[in-house]
Order: C-alpha cells, then sequence, then structure tokens
C-alpha cells in the first residue's frame, strides 16, 4: 500500500508504480475536498482520453455511450490508476460502467466512502484555499511526470 494509503485497512487496494499517486496533502484535506478531487481527476483523464473538454463528460452515461472503447478502457484505467494511486480491475471497470460509478469505485478503494444514506458528501463548505493547495500540488505533480 502507498505511504498515503496507510490509514485504509482492510481495503483491497492495488497501489500504482511509485511516485505516481495523489500527492501527501491530499490525506490533510477533509474527506468531501478529496472525493471532490477524486471526481476532477477521473473526469478529466476521461477527457483527455476522449479527446474533448472535462465539462463535456456527462457522469451519468455509460462510457459506451461517451464513446469509450475497449482500448480507450485499458489506457483510462491505466492513466486513473496512476494518477490515484490504486488500481481498477476491467470486471470492476465495466461493471462501474459510468464516470460517477467509477469516481465512487475509486473513492470507495481509497477509503472515501459515501455517507450512510449513500448519497453523495456536502462539499459546499470546504475550505477554498485548502482545495486551491491541493489543485496546484495535482498540477505540479502532473508537470513532473512529464
Amino acid at each position: 500500500i502507498a505511504p498515503m494509503l496507510t490509514h485504509v485497512r482492510g481495503q483491497s487496494v492495488n497501489p500504482a508504480p511509485a511516485g505516481t499517486a495523489l500527492p501527501a496533502e491530499f490525506t490533510q484535506l477533509a474527506i468531501p475536498a478529496q472525493r471532490l478531487i477524486v471526481e476532477r481527476v477521473v473526469r478529466e483523464q476521461t477527457a483527455l482520453v476522449l479527446k474533448t473538454a472535462p465539462d463535456r463528460v456527462e457522469g451519468n452515461r455509460a462510457f459506451s455511450q461517451l464513446g469509450v472503447d475497449s482500448l480507450m478502457e485499458i489506457e483510462l484505467r491505466i492513466a486513473l490508476g496512476k494518477a490515484l494511486g490504486v488500481e481498477m480491475s476491467r470486471m470492476d471497470f465495466a461493471r462501474a460502467a459510468t464516470l460517477d460509478a467509477v469516481t465512487s469505485e475509486f473513492a470507495n478503494r481509497l477509503g472515501l466512502n459515501l455517507t450512510d444514506d449513500g448519497t453523495d458528501v456536502d462539499i459546499e463548505n470546504l475550505s477554498g484555499p485548502e482545495l486551491d493547495n491541493l489543485l496546484q500540488s495535482l498540477e505540479n505533480a502532473e508537470q513532473a511526470k512529464s
């Protein structure tokens, strides 16, 4: 398990290659902020694979309806595994089927579970500077990989 994931116990987590997971600052954020970051990463990686803008990727549409074919799915799973530090099998990815479901699955693998009633956590009370710092760290990490 990657060092940033040591708080996840009893989870089936497969780390991505060393140095490719989210920055350490990620674990210092509130869980709602972490979920928001996971959603952003999944949306942006999906948009990159589809060669479109992130705001054009609808979260509730099946990947097949978005135009993701089997090779794109492999590319997307690899990119998400590197970006988030956990992997998802082809079967789990296919079972999830939509961006929203894949986001939830990755969030669960990172220990960021949904609230008890099954709805997403409220993100309206997040600290702006806290989120800005993490987003900057993610951008810096992505630039360092290039």
